[in-house]
């Protein structure tokens, strides 16, 4: 079976994110909101090896993205998996 043979719930099982998630998502976000992010440092493979995390909290919002105030950005779909999968890992990737 394909994935374009899936019905939506099955998807949604998967972890699939749809529109309406990310629709959701926008509304829910509000200036102010806290996020933890990793420090692209990190993805660059500088330092010793531990990922250091960055504190932001949201004062700007676009259609497809919030800014921090530790001066990187988000995209709602970032925002909602971090929320998923908020007990293993407590950054955004």
């Amino acid at each position: 079976m394909t994935i374009k043979n899936k019905s939506k719930t099955e998807l949604a099982l998967m972890g699939a994110i749809f529109p309406e998630d990310v629709d959701k998502c926008r509304q829910r976000v509000k200036i102010g909101d806290a996020f933890n992010v990793a420090d692209n440092s990190w993805k660059c493979e500088k330092g010793n090896g531990v990922r250091p995390i960055m504190c932001g909290r949201v004062i700007a919002k676009y259609p497809h993205f919030v800014i921090l105030d530790c001066g990187t950005s988000i995209t709602y779909v970032q925002i909602i998996q971090y929320r998923r999968k908020r007990g293993r890992n407590k950054f955004v990737d």
